[in-house]
């Protein structure tokens, strides 16, 4: 067991500021990691819907292509009679 009668007033003041240093740290520990949190939430959802935007960008452009290529198609018809 510690034996406080030997401790000097200087010495729990330092005592006392360490402890509410480490206090603040470890408070700000926790604001930080929950925050790191949010943050890994956010960025989960933001890479689904980029694959999603991906998708559908991949989808369109194959639209768009067969679209192309049926109004090619059509023209070479149109051209032969």
């Amino acid at each position: 067991m510690f034996n406080w009668k030997f401790v000097s007033h200087y010495q729990l003041i330092l005592y006392n500021s360490f402890w509410f240093l480490w206090l603040q740290l470890s408070k700000e520990k926790k604001t930080l990691d929950d925050r790191v949190a949010e943050l890994s939430s956010h960025l989960a959802e933001e890479e689904e819907r980029s694959k999603v935007a991906v998708k559908q960008k991949s989808k369109l452009e194959a639209l768009v292509a067969d679209l192309e290529e049926r109004l090619r198609k059509e023209q070479e018809v149109e051209t032969h009679w």
